[in-house]
């Protein structure tokens, strides 16, 4: 039967907030949230500056509506898969998630902007974002009900991580591909063969706290050191050269002796973990033998890597990159274009009949999820965490519902 209740109008007003709000998100996503002054909003929707001003109180209000906005629509997605019966929970939620992803097509910035929200606001996005993880959480277990909880809430990270990434992942792959594709890491994502042992991993335990670390001799090095710390714990923005001076037990004056400005040390920091990263990744593959060794090698590496002290160099990445100048920013890139090559390669050699946009979607969301998870501070505590990264990275490579 046909509704009779007249559709909801929306008024200009609205809308205008709402063309503001999807413009926001583009800009900050585009060029981070402090390069995005009243006046670029403005323009970007052809209003003056100050014009902004009659629908929010100021680019922050706008900030918090776009954070507590997408995590309140994959709150709704969540809510509506619980509502169906348990075996067809997850099948619905993968794909409202994928479809979601691809028709609005923009990035979730709660990966990298939600550190610029306050005490009070932090907490609710926080908060909504715990609701959505324990449905999610939910939905898998009514999947897999012999699983416990702790690879339960380890799976519905690796799927909230894969959705958040969508961007990266998608590259050149249409609408209808990427669905495919997404749909297909999301399902070999939650097969997992998730190790559940309490026994420890046998690794590098995760980097001790820089108050009880050992500096470093050298005072460029300790300059470095103490601004990655800094960075990862603050924000680029928000950490002062002072700041940085005083922790690497130095003057103003020594550090800039070394250094041109708080940028250039970003730069330092940014080009240091990708060049280390190709320079241990070229030494752990020169004498695999086969696709399945040089995988191993290169999900090994870059696990123990993003788990030990250079994790925090993924961290100021996956948040800081864009405050680089572009010239900047843009060989960095290229930098990190060399390493993703040799993930495709792999992926490649190992199936060969995949076109190139589909291996290059699997190389992005193994390194985007796992980079995600292993900075995930609710997961650092748990045992076989490298393990699982692992597993978890052999899974989305490769996943069985894929057609070549």
């Amino acid at each position: 039967m046909k509704s009779t209740s007249a559709p909801r109008q929306v008024s200009r007003g609205q809308a205008r907030s709402r063309q503001i709000l999807d413009a926001c998100v583009r800009l900050f996503e585009q060029a981070g949230y402090q390069n995005v002054s009243i006046d670029d909003i403005g323009a970007a929707v052809g209003l003056t500056g100050p014009a902004v001003y009659r629908h929010y109180k100021g680019k922050y209000d706008i900030l918090v509506q776009a954070l507590v906005g997408q995590v309140t629509i994959v709150e709704e997605l969540v809510a509506l898969a619980v509502a169906e019966p348990p075996a067809d929970q997850l099948d619905r939620l993968i794909r409202e998630l994928a479809q979601l992803t691809v028709e609005r097509d923009e990035a979730m910035l709660w990966r990298r902007e939600n550190r610029h929200l306050d005490q009070e606001d932090r907490t609710t996005f926080r908060r909504a974002f715990s609701r959505v993880l324990a449905g999610m959480r939910q939905v898998v277990l009514n999947r897999r009900p012999g699983l416990g909880e702790q690879g339960a809430g380890f799976i519905a990270v690796a799927l909230l991580s894969l959705f958040s990434s969508t961007r990266d992942i998608r590259g050149k792959l249409t609408d209808e591909q990427a669905i495919e594709v997404l749909t297909a890491i999301a399902h070999s994502i939650v097969d997992l063969d998730y190790d559940e042992q309490d026994e420890q991993d046998e690794t590098t335990p995760p980097s001790p706290p820089a108050s009880v670390r050992r500096a470093p001799a050298g005072r460029r090095e300790r300059i470095i050191d103490a601004a990655a710390d800094l960075f990862d714990q603050h924000g680029f923005y928000s950490v002062r050269i002072d700041d940085i001076a005083r922790q690497a037990n130095s003057s103003v004056a020594t550090l800039y002796q070394h250094f041109e400005g708080k940028g250039q040390i970003l730069q330092a920091i940014l080009f240091r973990g990708t060049e280390g990263l190709l320079y241990l990744t070229a030494e752990a593959i020169q004498f695999a033998t086969s696709p399945d060794e040089v995988l191993e090698q290169l999900i090994g590496t870059y696990v123990r890597q993003s788990l030990g002290l250079h994790g925090r160099m993924m961290r100021i990445q996956a948040t800081d990159l864009i405050y680089l100048p572009q010239a900047q920013r843009d060989q960095f890139l290229a930098g990190e274009r060399e390493y993703i090559a040799e993930w495709t390669k792999v992926i490649s050699d190992q199936s060969p009949a995949r076109d190139g946009a589909t291996v290059r979607a699997l190389a992005h969301a193994a390194i985007d999820v796992l980079t995600d998870l292993s900075q995930t501070r609710m997961l650092r505590g748990q045992p076989r965490l490298q393990s699982n990264l692992v597993r978890l990275a052999r899974a989305i490579v490769s996943p069985t519902d894929l057609a070549d």
